[in-house]
Order: structure tokens, then sequence, then C-alpha cells
């Protein structure tokens, strides 16, 4: 299976949402929480998460934001990604 095919521009609504994150009053914060019955196999846990990474790139992703604020932002490939930290 190949590697999931994304647009490197936020799309509109994205957008919206990351721009409004800087206002307290706008931000939508999500809380999950997880209870588990054992501890996890952690080795297998990091290898999932690595073959998730390689089959969708935007999970090593990060924002960022056009120089000025000018133009919409965009993914990039975070050249610092290290699934263990």
């Amino acid at each position: 299976m190949g590697e999931a095919q994304f647009s490197s521009r936020l799309n509109e609504s994205d957008a919206l949402l990351w721009s409004i994150e800087s206002d307290p009053c706008l931000r939508s914060t999500i809380v999950a929480i997880l209870l588990l019955d054992r501890c996890p196999d952690w080795e297998r846990l990091r290898e999932r998460l690595s073959f998730a990474c390689g089959q969708v790139p935007r999970l090593r992703q990060k924002v960022v934001v056009a120089p000025l604020r000018v133009g919409v932002p965009s993914w990039q490939f975070d050249e610092h990604f290290d699934l263990d930290y």
C-alpha cells in the first residue's frame, strides 16, 4: 500500500481553526483519557506507530506559518521528528 496523499496547504477550515487558536476564548480544547486494563507492550506500540507514520506522512509534519503571516499556513515535514520523543 502506498503513502496517502495530502495537500501541503491547510484547507480553509483548518486555516481558520489554526488562526483562532491564539485567542483563549475561541480555542477548542479536547481531552482524551484512555483507561487500560494492563500496561501496554511498549515495543509493539512503537512498531505500530512507526508503521502508521510511514503510511500517513501527515503524522510526521507540522504547520508552518507563512512569513509575515501573509498567505495560508502549510504543512511541512518536521526535520526533527522523533517518534521516541
